[in-house]
């Protein structure tokens, strides 16, 4: 059995990754861009090779994939891993290349943290009903998450630009998160049971190539997630910056109560294929809207992330179902939006400097509507 205090433990892993990457994803951007008007071209150089240790993913998820394994004691030194890198990126962002290293160290860190937490959460999720459940509890985990620091952002850096308290404090919640670990509980199953259902599954090569594809355009927006921040608080200011990605979090958490439970019995693949159609459709119209309005550039944009929070619900349980309990399958279709991050975020940053933001924007907008194309041969054994 699995302890009750699992879904606590997933909700708080999922806070924690994503108050960190809030932090160097978000706010760190436009602290080099802003503050110490860091070298751009020299920081996307960097940030690809920092990207490149999420590579580790599939390596980990082997790993939590053996019987044998002590999945709860690494993912206990996973979150020390978390911290200390943590704190020593912080402590360095006016070095870039010692930023880099302790960037890789940290993804790596955050990576065996997530996969250890999604092997336990795959194989306590038993039918599509928990999923769901479980689907939320990361979502959540995650939103909160991206919440907090633009919360402590207003209080703290909004008034009186104190950047060292708010990068303090982050590392102080995330000392104390590092510890609820420790409520984590593996599910305990008969041994034979386990190689039965390593028996069963069965394989499907060609629909997990075109899966990895699709997650691969899909996330394409990664073009533009690293330059839109310092871009839309120079049109506005750093404050509005703030309060908007606050409004826009609530709008993508929206989309996700609306996808987890008035949508929890419509078919995924429909339902991926929709989102993923106007999700497209709203980036590439950007250019001719930024144009014309800023502000209604701001309204489609609020859609672009409910629509988003609507996706994402769907395409964890989807993603579950592909797995078949095992992580490294799992881990392998996720590998493909991390690669997206790998591949665009870099090149998003470069270009951030020679060519309008919103150009860029249109142009992950098209690459997401070509996802579709793999993605509708997708094909599960039944319909969920």
């Amino acid at each position: 059995m699995t302890s009750k205090s699992n879904p606590f433990v997933y909700f708080f892993t999922y806070f924690n990754a994503e108050m960190i990457l809030t932090y160097t994803n978000s706010y760190v951007p436009i602290y080099f861009s802003n503050i110490i008007e860091i070298n751009i071209s020299q920081l996307s150089f960097i940030l690809f090779f920092s990207y490149l240790a999420l590579f580790s993913r599939p390596l980990i998820s082997i790993y939590f994939d053996r019987k044998n394994s002590k999945k709860k004691y690494l993912i206990i030194a996973s979150g020390l891993g978390i911290l200390l890198s943590f704190l020593l990126l912080i402590f360095n962002l006016h070095l870039t290349i010692f930023f880099g290293i302790f960037y890789a160290l940290l993804l790596v860190s955050i990576s065996i943290n997530i996969v250890g937490v999604n092997k336990i959460m795959i194989t306590s999720s038993e039918d599509i009903n928990s999923k769901n459940k479980n689907a939320l509890h990361v979502q959540f985990g995650s939103i909160f998450g991206s919440l907090f620091p633009i919360i402590l952002f207003l209080i703290i850096v909004g008034s009186s630009s104190n950047w060292n308290t708010f990068f303090i404090i982050g590392i102080l919640f995330t000392t104390l998160i590092s510890f609820f670990t420790l409520l984590l509980k593996e599910k305990t199953r008969d041994p034979h049971s386990i190689q039965d259902d390593v028996k069963k599954i069965t394989f499907n090569k060609k629909t997990m190539i075109l899966m990895c594809l699709f997650l691969f355009l899909a996330f394409s927006d990664k073009l533009f997630s690293y330059s839109i921040k310092p871009w839309i608080s120079i049109q506005t200011s750093t404050s509005f910056f703030s309060i908007l990605w606050f409004i826009l979090i609530l709008i993508y958490s929206f989309g996700n109560l609306i996808g987890g439970w008035v949508f929890k019995r419509v078919n995924c693949k429909n339902f991926l294929l929709i989102t993923t159609l106007i999700i497209g459709i709203s980036l590439f119209i950007v250019p001719f809207i930024v144009s014309f309005n800023f502000s209604l550039f701001l309204i489609i944009y609020g859609l672009y992330y409910f629509i988003s929070g609507l996706f994402l619900i769907k395409l964890i349980p989807y993603k579950m179902e592909l797995a078949q309990n095992r992580v490294f399958y799992y881990q392998l279709m996720t590998m493909f939006s991390i690669l997206a991050s790998i591949i665009f975020t870099p090149i998003g940053t470069f270009f951030y400097q020679y060519v309008e933001t919103e150009f860029i924007i249109m142009i992950s907008g098209i690459l997401i509507i070509f996802s579709i194309i793999p993605f509708s041969f997708v094909n599960l054994n039944k319909d969920i």
